[in-house]
């Protein structure tokens, strides 16, 4: 059996084909995601202050590296007025004995250092900065103070665990 396309339905076909094929080949070929408004805007910040941003898969972040670390915001569009920093798993947690200790030392630096947060994720301790911003535009005076505070209470947290 033969099937009869016209011209019209032929021209339909192709035309969906090739507008579809770079969806298709996105994922089979690993193509990152296109960034979103929000995303943009961050990616630029950072590629303006000198870093290489990189758009996580389904939109869960932009990973950055910065003085040795790998970095993530975390963006919503559903919430553009909140800017969170993760800068995830940096201290592995081995044992139970160990989990105790770093419970006291995150007290401790999550007391003397602003804005910074440190926190235990499963078995390990991550460092956060969580802002509400009035214009996403507006993080690019304050990223470097905002990393420097997360650097802080990871030193101090490393050097605490080390006494």
């Amino acid at each position: 059996m033969i099937l009869k396309i016209s011209k019209k339905m032929g021209l339909l076909l192709f035309t969906g084909a090739v507008l579809l094929m770079p969806l298709l080949n996105a994922s089979a070929e690993g193509i990152e995601p296109v960034p979103n408004a929000l995303e943009k805007i961050y990616m630029t910040m950072l590629q303006e202050e000198g870093y290489i941003p990189k758009l996580l898969e389904e939109h869960e972040g932009i990973l950055f590296k910065y003085e040795g670390g790998s970095y993530i915001i975390r963006v919503s569009e559903n919430d553009p007025e909140t800017f969170f920093v993760l800068y995830p798993a940096f201290w592995p947690i081995e044992s139970e004995v160990e989990r105790v200790k770093v419970y006291s030392k995150l007290d401790y630096v999550n007391y003397n250092v602003s804005v910074a947060k440190f926190f235990i994720s499963k078995d390990s301790v991550s460092g956060s900065v969580e802002l509400y911003i009035a214009n996403p535009n507006n993080i690019k005076p304050v990223f470097n103070r905002i990393m420097k505070s997360i650097q802080k209470g990871t030193a101090m947290f490393i050097n605490a665990m080390k006494e």
